[in-house]
């Protein structure tokens, strides 16, 4: 394995560069239906309701790292526009949510609620005025925090990540995603990149 069990309490009073992509899916899996159809009905009127769920999850994760965790500082990095060298890869990935959503809907007209749940939570995408909604109520909260920073990629999340460390911005990344380890041996970056962070224990895979 290229990771090591430790722990988020290493990083105390540290800057990290959260991957906030990975936090914005998780927030809505406990109303995958809600937010998944709201999004089938309208691209541009956002469901308040799932903006509020979403919200409240990103707030809480960011308060666990400064109060628990006394995590110095947090940049929330959102990803950008998608990018252009991945169309054919986005183009199958959309494929397969709508056969999820067919997936999904058939379930639940059958009665299959956990089947239906299941389904709906493969069909999360995170579109781009959704982030932006839930980055502006987060700026709103933490306005008062000189600690905390909301920054929008480029393109996808990884690479602004790794240049928050190159910048010497952030002492270690938060994500989900392996691409970033990929970015940080391209960049020659030895900074900590977490995975698996359990909120409960703090416990942590790091690479």
């Amino acid at each position: 394995s290229f990771t090591n069990k430790g722990h988020i309490n290493e990083f105390s009073n540290k800057s990290l560069a959260v991957d906030a992509s990975s936090w914005l899916h998780k927030s809505v899996y406990s109303i995958s239906e809600q937010y998944v159809e709201s999004i089938e009905r309208s691209r541009t009127t956002l469901d308040p309701g799932s903006v509020r769920v979403a919200t409240n999850y990103m707030e809480r994760r960011c308060k666990e790292l400064f109060h628990r965790d006394n995590v110095g500082k947090i940049y929330l990095v959102f990803d950008g526009k998608r990018c252009p060298l991945k169309a054919v890869t986005n183009d199958d990935r959309e494929a397969r949510r709508r056969k999820n959503l067919t997936e999904a809907r058939m379930f639940k007209r059958q009665g299959r609620r956990d089947k239906a749940e299941e389904k709906y939570k493969m069909c999360i995408k995170i579109h781009s005025a959704f982030a932006d909604a839930v980055a502006a109520a987060l700026k709103r909260i933490f306005a008062k925090n000189n600690c905390f920073q909301c920054i929008f990629s480029p393109y996808e999340a990884d690479a602004q990540l790794v240049k928050l460390c190159v910048d010497g911005h952030t002492d270690a990344i938060i994500t989900e995603d392996s691409d970033v380890v990929v970015y940080c041996a391209v960049c020659h970056v030895s900074a900590p990149v977490i995975f698996k962070l359990d909120r409960r224990s703090g416990i942590c895979d790091i690479a």
